[in-house]
């Protein structure tokens, strides 16, 4: 990339690197107004992550829970009806047989 655009690239990558995972940001960044936003939000969220992956982890266990009881519906429901479909079918050929 070149321009303009290839160095926000780079310096957004430079920025990113300077990120760890004791949530110290390089202490470049925040050197304008909109970097110190960004940093800022940067910071907030890492901050709050395990509070965010805590509610996550909860609405999927939902999910999942919520899943697991629709296929055991359906699969009951399924065999339900195959059994009177067949009840039904033998029931017919009873019926339609000679006498």
């Amino acid at each position: 990339m070149g321009g303009a655009k290839g160095r926000a690239h780079e310096r957004a990558r430079t920025d990113l690197q300077g990120l760890t995972l004791t949530h110290r940001p390089d202490p470049r960044m925040g050197s304008s107004p909109h970097e110190s936003r960004l940093a800022s939000k940067v910071r907030d969220f890492a901050d709050n992550w395990d509070i965010h992956r805590e509610t996550l982890e909860e609405q999927l266990a939902f999910v999942r829970d919520s899943i697991s009881t629709v296929m055991d519906v359906m699969t009951h429901l399924d065999v339900e009806l195959a059994d009177s479909l067949s009840q039904a079918a033998v029931e017919a050929a009873i019926d339609e047989a000679p006498k």
